[in-house]
Protein backbone atom coordinates (compact mmCIF):
# COMPACT_ATOMS: atom_id res chain seq x y z
CA UNK A 1 0.00 0.00 0.00
CA UNK A 2 2.82 2.41 0.87
CA UNK A 3 4.63 1.62 -2.39
CA UNK A 4 1.41 2.17 -4.36
CA UNK A 5 0.82 5.50 -2.61
CA UNK A 6 4.40 6.53 -3.30
CA UNK A 7 4.06 5.64 -6.96
CA UNK A 8 0.90 7.74 -7.20
CA UNK A 9 2.63 10.64 -5.44
CA UNK A 10 5.57 10.51 -7.86
CA UNK A 11 3.39 10.26 -10.95
CA UNK A 12 1.06 12.97 -9.65
CA UNK A 13 4.00 15.25 -8.88
CA UNK A 14 5.56 14.72 -12.32
CA UNK A 15 2.25 15.08 -14.15
CA UNK A 16 1.23 18.05 -12.05
CA UNK A 17 4.53 19.83 -12.75
CA UNK A 18 4.10 19.47 -16.50
CA UNK A 19 0.41 20.32 -16.39
CA UNK A 20 0.73 23.28 -14.05
CA UNK A 21 3.59 25.02 -15.80
CA UNK A 22 2.14 24.48 -19.27
CA UNK A 23 -1.41 25.44 -18.30
CA UNK A 24 -0.24 28.62 -16.61
CA UNK A 25 1.74 29.53 -19.74
CA UNK A 26 -1.15 28.50 -21.99
CA UNK A 27 -3.68 30.37 -19.88
CA UNK A 28 -1.47 33.46 -19.88
CA UNK A 29 -1.05 33.34 -23.65
CA UNK A 30 -4.79 32.79 -24.14
CA UNK A 31 -5.48 35.77 -21.90
CA UNK A 32 -3.08 37.90 -23.94
CA UNK A 33 -4.80 36.68 -27.11
CA UNK A 34 -8.30 37.56 -25.88
CA UNK A 35 -7.10 40.89 -24.48
CA UNK A 36 -5.40 41.78 -27.75
CA UNK A 37 -8.47 40.77 -29.76
CA UNK A 38 -10.79 42.76 -27.46
CA UNK A 39 -8.62 45.87 -27.69
CA UNK A 40 -8.28 45.63 -31.48
CA UNK A 41 -11.93 44.87 -32.23
CA UNK A 42 -13.71 47.13 -29.72
CA UNK A 43 -16.84 46.00 -27.82
CA UNK A 44 -19.13 45.53 -30.87
CA UNK A 45 -16.91 43.31 -33.08
CA UNK A 46 -15.61 41.54 -29.97
CA UNK A 47 -19.24 40.79 -29.15
CA UNK A 48 -19.74 39.11 -32.56
CA UNK A 49 -16.58 37.02 -32.03
CA UNK A 50 -17.74 36.13 -28.49
CA UNK A 51 -21.18 35.02 -29.66
CA UNK A 52 -19.62 32.64 -32.21
CA UNK A 53 -17.23 31.07 -29.69
CA UNK A 54 -20.06 30.73 -27.15
CA UNK A 55 -22.18 28.91 -29.72
CA UNK A 56 -19.24 26.58 -30.39
CA UNK A 57 -19.00 25.95 -26.64
CA UNK A 58 -22.65 24.94 -26.48
CA UNK A 59 -22.21 22.67 -29.49
CA UNK A 60 -19.19 21.10 -27.78
CA UNK A 61 -21.32 20.13 -24.79
CA UNK A 62 -23.91 18.49 -27.05
CA UNK A 63 -21.26 16.44 -28.84
CA UNK A 64 -19.00 15.65 -25.90
CA UNK A 65 -21.37 13.97 -23.43
CA UNK A 66 -19.10 13.37 -20.41
CA UNK A 67 -16.42 11.36 -22.18
CA UNK A 68 -13.52 13.54 -20.99
CA UNK A 69 -14.42 12.95 -17.35
CA UNK A 70 -15.06 9.26 -18.08
CA UNK A 71 -11.52 8.93 -19.41
CA UNK A 72 -10.21 10.82 -16.39
CA UNK A 73 -11.91 8.38 -14.02
CA UNK A 74 -11.56 5.03 -15.83
CA UNK A 75 -8.18 5.40 -17.54
CA UNK A 76 -6.30 5.32 -14.19
CA UNK A 77 -8.09 2.06 -13.32
CA UNK A 78 -6.94 0.46 -16.62
CA UNK A 79 -3.46 2.00 -16.55
CA UNK A 80 -1.64 -1.35 -16.52
CA UNK A 81 -3.70 -2.92 -19.33
CA UNK A 82 -2.73 -1.36 -22.72
CA UNK A 83 -5.19 -3.53 -24.67
CA UNK A 84 -8.09 -2.31 -22.51
CA UNK A 85 -6.91 1.28 -22.86
CA UNK A 86 -6.92 0.96 -26.65
CA UNK A 87 -10.44 -0.49 -26.52
CA UNK A 88 -11.67 2.37 -24.32
CA UNK A 89 -10.07 5.15 -26.37
CA UNK A 90 -11.30 3.81 -29.70
CA UNK A 91 -14.88 3.38 -28.49
CA UNK A 92 -15.07 6.91 -27.17
CA UNK A 93 -13.20 8.46 -30.12
CA UNK A 94 -15.58 6.83 -32.61
CA UNK A 95 -18.60 8.08 -30.72
CA UNK A 96 -17.11 11.55 -30.42
CA UNK A 97 -16.38 11.72 -34.17
CA UNK A 98 -19.94 10.75 -35.13
CA UNK A 99 -21.61 13.13 -32.67
CA UNK A 100 -19.31 16.00 -33.62
CA UNK A 101 -20.15 15.56 -37.30
CA UNK A 102 -23.89 15.45 -36.64
CA UNK A 103 -23.87 18.55 -34.41
CA UNK A 104 -21.72 20.46 -36.92
CA UNK A 105 -24.20 19.75 -39.73
CA UNK A 106 -27.16 20.81 -37.55
CA UNK A 107 -25.39 24.01 -36.52
CA UNK A 108 -24.55 24.84 -40.14
CA UNK A 109 -28.17 24.34 -41.18
CA UNK A 110 -29.45 26.43 -38.25
CA UNK A 111 -27.03 29.33 -38.82
CA UNK A 112 -29.53 31.51 -40.78
CA UNK A 113 -32.09 31.18 -37.96
CA UNK A 114 -29.50 32.14 -35.37
CA UNK A 115 -28.67 35.28 -37.33
CA UNK A 116 -32.35 36.14 -37.63
CA UNK A 117 -33.14 35.81 -33.92
CA UNK A 118 -29.93 37.37 -32.55
CA UNK A 119 -30.08 40.64 -34.43
CA UNK A 120 -26.96 39.79 -36.44
CA UNK A 121 -24.79 38.77 -33.45
CA UNK A 122 -24.56 35.21 -34.85
CA UNK A 123 -23.34 36.03 -38.35
CA UNK A 124 -19.84 34.65 -37.65
CA UNK A 125 -21.05 31.30 -36.23
CA UNK A 126 -20.34 29.17 -39.38
CA UNK A 127 -16.69 30.28 -39.27
CA UNK A 128 -16.38 28.71 -35.80
CA UNK A 129 -17.22 25.19 -37.04
CA UNK A 130 -13.63 24.13 -37.95
CA UNK A 131 -12.55 25.09 -34.43
CA UNK A 132 -15.52 23.25 -32.91
CA UNK A 133 -14.74 20.01 -34.78
CA UNK A 134 -10.98 20.00 -34.14
CA UNK A 135 -11.30 21.02 -30.49
CA UNK A 136 -13.80 18.26 -29.69
CA UNK A 137 -11.47 15.55 -30.95
CA UNK A 138 -8.31 17.15 -29.56
CA UNK A 139 -9.84 17.54 -26.10
CA UNK A 140 -10.85 13.87 -25.91
CA UNK A 141 -7.32 12.72 -26.77
CA UNK A 142 -5.88 15.19 -24.27
CA UNK A 143 -7.94 13.81 -21.41
CA UNK A 144 -6.91 10.26 -22.26
CA UNK A 145 -3.29 11.31 -21.73
CA UNK A 146 -4.19 13.29 -18.61
CA UNK A 147 -5.81 10.17 -17.17
CA UNK A 148 -2.50 8.37 -17.70
CA UNK A 149 -0.68 11.36 -16.13
CA UNK A 150 1.32 11.56 -19.38
CA UNK A 151 1.19 15.34 -19.59
CA UNK A 152 4.24 16.29 -21.66
CA UNK A 153 2.71 16.00 -25.18
CA UNK A 154 -0.52 17.66 -24.07
CA UNK A 155 1.37 20.47 -22.36
CA UNK A 156 3.66 21.24 -25.28
CA UNK A 157 0.86 21.08 -27.85
CA UNK A 158 -1.45 23.39 -25.92
CA UNK A 159 1.27 25.99 -25.49
CA UNK A 160 2.26 25.76 -29.17
CA UNK A 161 -1.34 26.43 -30.25
CA UNK A 162 -1.59 29.57 -28.13
CA UNK A 163 1.75 30.90 -29.41
CA UNK A 164 0.60 30.37 -33.00
CA UNK A 165 -2.76 32.03 -32.25
CA UNK A 166 -1.12 35.11 -30.79
CA UNK A 167 1.48 35.54 -33.54
CA UNK A 168 -0.98 34.94 -36.36
CA UNK A 169 -3.60 37.24 -34.82
CA UNK A 170 -1.03 40.02 -34.73
CA UNK A 171 -0.27 39.38 -38.41
CA UNK A 172 -3.98 39.37 -39.32
CA UNK A 173 -4.80 42.58 -37.48
CA UNK A 174 -1.99 44.39 -39.27
CA UNK A 175 -3.89 43.54 -42.46
CA UNK A 176 -7.38 44.37 -41.24
CA UNK A 177 -8.79 41.27 -39.52
CA UNK A 178 -12.45 40.62 -38.71
CA UNK A 179 -14.26 38.05 -36.51
CA UNK A 180 -14.60 35.53 -39.35
CA UNK A 181 -10.91 35.43 -40.29
CA UNK A 182 -9.94 35.18 -36.62
CA UNK A 183 -12.28 32.23 -36.05
CA UNK A 184 -10.85 30.45 -39.09
CA UNK A 185 -7.38 31.04 -37.62
CA UNK A 186 -8.09 29.30 -34.31
CA UNK A 187 -9.75 26.48 -36.24
CA UNK A 188 -6.56 25.94 -38.27
CA UNK A 189 -4.23 25.95 -35.25
CA UNK A 190 -6.47 23.55 -33.29
CA UNK A 191 -6.55 21.18 -36.27
CA UNK A 192 -2.74 21.20 -36.25
CA UNK A 193 -2.76 20.32 -32.55
CA UNK A 194 -5.18 17.46 -33.21
CA UNK A 195 -2.79 16.05 -35.81
CA UNK A 196 0.09 16.11 -33.33
CA UNK A 197 -1.82 14.07 -30.74
CA UNK A 198 -3.08 11.59 -33.34
CA UNK A 199 0.52 10.88 -34.32
CA UNK A 200 1.62 10.60 -30.67
CA UNK A 201 -1.20 8.16 -29.82
CA UNK A 202 -0.86 6.02 -32.95
CA UNK A 203 0.08 2.94 -30.90
CA UNK A 204 -3.22 3.17 -29.00
CA UNK A 205 -5.15 3.80 -32.21
CA UNK A 206 -3.63 0.93 -34.20
CA UNK A 207 -2.51 -1.78 -31.76
CA UNK A 208 -4.63 -4.73 -30.54
CA UNK A 209 -7.41 -3.91 -28.10
CA UNK A 210 -9.59 -5.99 -25.81
CA UNK A 211 -12.56 -5.50 -23.51
CA UNK A 212 -11.29 -4.77 -19.95
CA UNK A 213 -11.61 -7.52 -17.37
CA UNK A 214 -11.46 -5.31 -14.30
CA UNK A 215 -15.15 -4.89 -13.58
CA UNK A 216 -15.18 -1.89 -15.90
CA UNK A 217 -17.90 -2.61 -18.43
CA UNK A 218 -19.07 -0.37 -21.25
CA UNK A 219 -22.53 0.04 -19.72
CA UNK A 220 -21.02 1.50 -16.53
CA UNK A 221 -18.77 3.84 -18.53
CA UNK A 222 -21.73 4.96 -20.63
CA UNK A 223 -23.88 5.66 -17.56
CA UNK A 224 -21.08 7.67 -16.02
CA UNK A 225 -20.43 9.55 -19.28
CA UNK A 226 -24.09 10.31 -19.95
CA UNK A 227 -24.67 11.52 -16.40
CA UNK A 228 -21.67 13.83 -16.55
CA UNK A 229 -22.66 14.95 -20.04
CA UNK A 230 -26.05 15.98 -18.72
CA UNK A 231 -24.34 17.67 -15.76
CA UNK A 232 -21.98 19.60 -18.04
CA UNK A 233 -24.85 20.67 -20.30
CA UNK A 234 -26.91 21.91 -17.39
CA UNK A 235 -23.80 23.59 -15.95
CA UNK A 236 -23.63 25.53 -19.20
CA UNK A 237 -26.77 27.33 -18.02
CA UNK A 238 -24.71 28.66 -15.10
CA UNK A 239 -21.81 30.02 -17.08
CA UNK A 240 -20.31 32.74 -19.21
CA UNK A 241 -21.25 31.19 -22.56
CA UNK A 242 -24.97 30.84 -21.87
CA UNK A 243 -25.08 34.42 -20.59
CA UNK A 244 -23.60 35.62 -23.88
CA UNK A 245 -26.24 33.74 -25.86
CA UNK A 246 -29.04 35.12 -23.66
CA UNK A 247 -27.72 38.64 -24.12
CA UNK A 248 -27.62 38.09 -27.86
CA UNK A 249 -31.15 36.72 -28.15
CA UNK A 250 -32.80 39.03 -25.58
CA UNK A 251 -31.00 42.29 -26.35
CA UNK A 252 -29.31 41.80 -29.74
CA UNK A 253 -26.62 44.24 -28.59
CA UNK A 254 -23.06 43.31 -29.62
CA UNK A 255 -21.60 46.02 -27.37
CA UNK A 256 -23.27 44.58 -24.25
CA UNK A 257 -21.93 41.16 -25.22
CA UNK A 258 -18.42 42.54 -25.68
CA UNK A 259 -18.43 44.34 -22.32
CA UNK A 260 -19.80 41.27 -20.55
CA UNK A 261 -17.33 38.87 -22.17
CA UNK A 262 -14.29 40.93 -21.23
CA UNK A 263 -15.50 41.18 -17.61
CA UNK A 264 -16.25 37.44 -17.52
CA UNK A 265 -12.89 36.57 -19.08
CA UNK A 266 -10.96 38.67 -16.57
CA UNK A 267 -12.94 37.06 -13.74
CA UNK A 268 -12.08 33.63 -15.13
CA UNK A 269 -8.38 34.52 -15.31
CA UNK A 270 -8.27 35.77 -11.72
CA UNK A 271 -10.43 33.01 -10.20
CA UNK A 272 -8.90 30.03 -12.02
CA UNK A 273 -5.63 31.15 -13.62
CA UNK A 274 -3.35 29.93 -10.84
CA UNK A 275 -5.41 26.73 -10.47
CA UNK A 276 -5.48 25.80 -14.14
CA UNK A 277 -2.71 23.23 -13.72
CA UNK A 278 -4.86 21.22 -11.31
CA UNK A 279 -7.39 20.49 -14.07
CA UNK A 280 -7.61 16.81 -14.89
CA UNK A 281 -4.56 15.86 -12.82
CA UNK A 282 -6.35 16.11 -9.48
CA UNK A 283 -9.32 14.21 -10.92
CA UNK A 284 -7.06 11.33 -11.93
CA UNK A 285 -5.32 11.33 -8.53
CA UNK A 286 -8.62 11.42 -6.65
CA UNK A 287 -9.93 8.55 -8.79
CA UNK A 288 -6.97 6.38 -7.84
CA UNK A 289 -7.20 7.31 -4.14
CA UNK A 290 -10.96 6.69 -4.11
CA UNK A 291 -10.35 2.99 -4.78
CA UNK A 292 -9.26 2.78 -1.13
CA UNK A 293 -12.62 4.15 0.06
CA UNK A 294 -14.20 7.56 0.77
CA UNK A 295 -12.18 8.22 3.93
CA UNK A 296 -8.95 7.96 1.93
CA UNK A 297 -10.07 11.00 -0.09
CA UNK A 298 -10.66 13.22 2.96
CA UNK A 299 -7.04 14.35 3.36
CA UNK A 300 -6.73 15.21 -0.33
CA UNK A 301 -10.05 17.08 -0.26
CA UNK A 302 -9.03 19.19 2.74
CA UNK A 303 -5.64 20.00 1.20
CA UNK A 304 -7.22 21.01 -2.12
CA UNK A 305 -9.79 23.18 -0.36
CA UNK A 306 -7.02 25.05 1.42
CA UNK A 307 -4.80 25.41 -1.63
CA UNK A 308 -7.75 26.66 -3.70
CA UNK A 309 -8.65 29.34 -1.16
CA UNK A 310 -5.05 30.40 -0.55
CA UNK A 311 -4.32 30.86 -4.25
CA UNK A 312 -7.56 32.57 -5.30
CA UNK A 313 -9.26 34.49 -2.49
CA UNK A 314 -6.52 37.14 -2.04
CA UNK A 315 -6.17 37.85 -5.77
CA UNK A 316 -9.95 38.04 -6.32
CA UNK A 317 -10.24 40.82 -3.75
CA UNK A 318 -7.24 42.62 -5.25
CA UNK A 319 -8.87 42.53 -8.69
CA UNK A 320 -12.01 44.15 -7.27
CA UNK A 321 -9.91 47.03 -5.95
CA UNK A 322 -7.96 47.62 -9.18
CA UNK A 323 -10.83 46.91 -11.61
CA UNK A 324 -11.02 50.47 -13.00
CA UNK A 325 -7.32 51.00 -13.80
CA UNK A 326 -7.15 47.44 -15.14
CA UNK A 327 -10.01 47.91 -17.61
CA UNK A 328 -8.71 51.35 -18.57
CA UNK A 329 -5.78 49.55 -20.20
CA UNK A 330 -8.22 48.24 -22.83
CA UNK A 331 -9.39 51.72 -23.73
CA UNK A 332 -12.17 54.05 -22.53
CA UNK A 333 -14.81 52.08 -24.47
CA UNK A 334 -14.50 49.26 -21.89
CA UNK A 335 -14.87 51.39 -18.72
CA UNK A 336 -18.62 50.59 -18.50
CA UNK A 337 -17.51 47.01 -17.74
CA UNK A 338 -15.97 48.03 -14.37
CA UNK A 339 -19.08 47.31 -12.22
CA UNK A 340 -19.67 44.11 -14.21
CA UNK A 341 -16.18 42.86 -13.39
CA UNK A 342 -16.44 43.80 -9.71
CA UNK A 343 -19.80 42.05 -9.38
CA UNK A 344 -18.50 38.89 -11.06
CA UNK A 345 -15.37 38.86 -8.88
CA UNK A 346 -17.45 39.24 -5.73
CA UNK A 347 -19.49 36.12 -6.48
CA UNK A 348 -16.33 34.19 -7.37
CA UNK A 349 -14.70 35.21 -4.08
CA UNK A 350 -17.62 33.88 -2.03
CA UNK A 351 -17.69 30.67 -4.06
CA UNK A 352 -13.99 29.98 -3.47
CA UNK A 353 -14.56 29.78 0.28
CA UNK A 354 -16.71 26.73 -0.47
CA UNK A 355 -14.14 25.01 -2.67
CA UNK A 356 -15.66 25.49 -6.12
CA UNK A 357 -14.70 22.62 -8.41
CA UNK A 358 -12.89 20.67 -5.67
CA UNK A 359 -16.18 19.21 -4.43
CA UNK A 360 -17.36 18.24 -7.91
CA UNK A 361 -14.10 16.40 -8.67
CA UNK A 362 -14.31 14.60 -5.32
CA UNK A 363 -17.87 13.44 -5.93
CA UNK A 364 -16.98 12.24 -9.43
CA UNK A 365 -14.04 10.26 -8.07
CA UNK A 366 -16.36 8.59 -5.55
CA UNK A 367 -18.87 7.76 -8.33
CA UNK A 368 -21.42 10.14 -6.77
CA UNK A 369 -22.05 11.72 -10.17
CA UNK A 370 -25.84 11.95 -9.90
CA UNK A 371 -25.91 14.52 -7.11
CA UNK A 372 -24.03 17.21 -9.08
CA UNK A 373 -26.48 16.63 -11.93
CA UNK A 374 -29.54 17.14 -9.71
CA UNK A 375 -28.06 20.26 -8.12
CA UNK A 376 -27.17 21.74 -11.51
CA UNK A 377 -30.62 21.07 -12.93
CA UNK A 378 -32.11 23.11 -10.08
CA UNK A 379 -29.55 25.92 -10.24
CA UNK A 380 -29.54 25.96 -14.07
CA UNK A 381 -33.29 26.40 -14.25
CA UNK A 382 -33.05 29.05 -11.55
CA UNK A 383 -30.42 30.89 -13.57
CA UNK A 384 -32.62 31.01 -16.67
CA UNK A 385 -35.69 32.00 -14.62
CA UNK A 386 -33.77 34.85 -12.98
CA UNK A 387 -31.68 35.71 -16.03
CA UNK A 388 -34.47 36.61 -18.46
CA UNK A 389 -36.12 39.34 -16.33
CA UNK A 390 -32.82 40.57 -14.89
CA UNK A 391 -31.18 40.88 -18.33
CA UNK A 392 -34.19 42.74 -19.70
CA UNK A 393 -34.03 45.10 -16.70
CA UNK A 394 -30.28 45.49 -16.05
CA UNK A 395 -28.57 44.19 -19.21
CA UNK A 396 -25.22 42.47 -18.69
CA UNK A 397 -25.29 43.16 -14.93
CA UNK A 398 -28.53 41.18 -14.71
CA UNK A 399 -26.87 38.17 -16.34
CA UNK A 400 -24.09 38.26 -13.74
CA UNK A 401 -26.55 38.59 -10.85
CA UNK A 402 -28.54 35.57 -12.02
CA UNK A 403 -25.45 33.44 -12.68
CA UNK A 404 -23.73 34.40 -9.41
CA UNK A 405 -26.73 33.65 -7.21
CA UNK A 406 -27.43 30.37 -9.00
CA UNK A 407 -23.80 29.25 -8.74
CA UNK A 408 -24.00 29.48 -4.96
CA UNK A 409 -26.99 27.14 -5.10
CA UNK A 410 -24.60 24.68 -6.79
CA UNK A 411 -21.43 24.96 -4.74
CA UNK A 412 -22.82 25.02 -1.19
CA UNK A 413 -24.79 21.71 -1.37
CA UNK A 414 -21.82 20.00 -3.06
CA UNK A 415 -19.55 21.14 -0.22
CA UNK A 416 -21.95 19.72 2.35
CA UNK A 417 -22.17 16.35 0.58
CA UNK A 418 -18.40 16.11 0.05
CA UNK A 419 -17.87 16.65 3.79
CA UNK A 420 -20.47 14.03 4.68
CA UNK A 421 -19.25 11.37 2.24
CA UNK A 422 -15.54 11.70 3.03
CA UNK A 423 -16.04 12.55 6.75
CA UNK A 424 -13.65 15.44 6.23
CA UNK A 425 -13.69 18.70 8.18
CA UNK A 426 -14.28 22.10 6.67
CA UNK A 427 -11.06 24.08 7.39
CA UNK A 428 -12.69 26.99 9.24
CA UNK A 429 -9.60 28.22 11.09
CA UNK A 430 -7.52 28.14 7.91
CA UNK A 431 -10.12 30.09 5.93
CA UNK A 432 -10.34 32.78 8.62
CA UNK A 433 -6.56 33.22 8.61
CA UNK A 434 -6.48 33.50 4.84
CA UNK A 435 -9.33 36.04 4.90
CA UNK A 436 -7.52 38.17 7.49
CA UNK A 437 -4.22 38.08 5.62
CA UNK A 438 -6.00 38.92 2.36
CA UNK A 439 -7.88 41.85 3.95
CA UNK A 440 -4.59 43.36 5.12
CA UNK A 441 -3.19 43.03 1.62
CA UNK A 442 -6.30 44.60 0.09
CA UNK A 443 -5.96 47.59 2.41
CA UNK A 444 -2.37 48.15 1.29
CA UNK A 445 -3.37 47.89 -2.37
CA UNK A 446 -6.25 50.36 -1.94
CA UNK A 447 -3.82 52.98 -0.61
CA UNK A 448 -1.62 52.73 -3.73
CA UNK A 449 -4.08 51.89 -6.55
CA UNK A 450 -4.85 54.55 -9.14
CA UNK A 451 -4.90 55.28 -12.87
CA UNK A 452 -1.96 54.22 -14.99
CA UNK A 453 0.16 51.11 -15.33
CA UNK A 454 2.73 52.29 -12.73
CA UNK A 455 0.20 52.71 -9.93
CA UNK A 456 -1.51 49.46 -10.95
CA UNK A 457 1.79 47.61 -10.63
CA UNK A 458 2.53 49.41 -7.36
CA UNK A 459 -0.78 48.26 -5.91
CA UNK A 460 0.11 44.68 -6.83
CA UNK A 461 3.53 44.92 -5.18
CA UNK A 462 2.11 46.46 -1.99
CA UNK A 463 -0.58 43.78 -1.84
CA UNK A 464 1.90 40.93 -2.31
CA UNK A 465 4.33 42.18 0.34
CA UNK A 466 1.67 42.72 3.01
CA UNK A 467 -0.07 39.43 2.17
CA UNK A 468 3.15 37.39 2.46
CA UNK A 469 4.08 39.06 5.76
CA UNK A 470 0.58 38.40 7.12
CA UNK A 471 0.66 34.75 6.05
CA UNK A 472 4.06 34.30 7.66
CA UNK A 473 2.70 35.80 10.87
CA UNK A 474 -0.56 33.78 10.87
CA UNK A 475 1.02 30.50 9.62
CA UNK A 476 -2.20 28.95 8.24
CA UNK A 477 -0.63 25.71 6.94
CA UNK A 478 -0.83 22.78 9.34
CA UNK A 479 1.51 19.76 9.53
CA UNK A 480 -0.65 17.66 7.18
CA UNK A 481 -0.60 20.25 4.40
CA UNK A 482 3.12 20.88 4.85
CA UNK A 483 3.84 17.16 4.60
CA UNK A 484 1.72 16.79 1.45
CA UNK A 485 3.36 19.75 -0.28
CA UNK A 486 6.86 18.66 0.71
CA UNK A 487 6.17 15.13 -0.52
CA UNK A 488 5.05 16.49 -3.88
CA UNK A 489 8.20 18.59 -4.29
CA UNK A 490 11.27 18.97 -2.09
CA UNK A 491 11.71 22.47 -3.50
CA UNK A 492 8.52 23.51 -1.68
CA UNK A 493 9.95 22.60 1.73
CA UNK A 494 11.71 25.92 2.29
CA UNK A 495 8.72 27.91 1.03
CA UNK A 496 6.01 26.18 3.10
CA UNK A 497 8.16 26.27 6.24
CA UNK A 498 7.50 30.03 6.45
CA UNK A 499 3.71 29.62 6.45
CA UNK A 500 3.13 26.78 8.87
Amino acid sequence: MAAESGSLARRFSRGFAWNYLSRVVEFGLRFLFVSYVAAQFGPASFGIYSFATSTAALATLLAALGDEQALNNFTPVLRDDPRALRWLLRRLLLRRSVLTGVVALVLLAAAPLLVRFSGGSARAVPAALPYFIAFNLFNLLSYFLVGLLDLRPVALTRVLVQVLNLITAWWLFRRGSNPITLLLLIGATTTLALGVLLVYLRSYLTGPGAHPGHGVDLARINRFSLTLGATNTVSYLLGQQSDILLLGFLLGDETQIGLYNLAATLNLVVSTGVLIGFEGVTQAALAERAQQGPSAVATVWEALMKITALLTVPTLGLAIIVARPLLALYGPAYLPAVPLLQLYLGFSLVGRFFGGGVNTSTLYALRQERFPLVVRVVSGLLNVALGIPLILRFGAAGAILATGLSSLVTVIPETILAVRVTEARYPTAFMLKVALAAALGWGAAALVAGPGLVRLAGAGVAFALVLLLALRWLKPLGPTERALLERASLRLRLLVSHFG
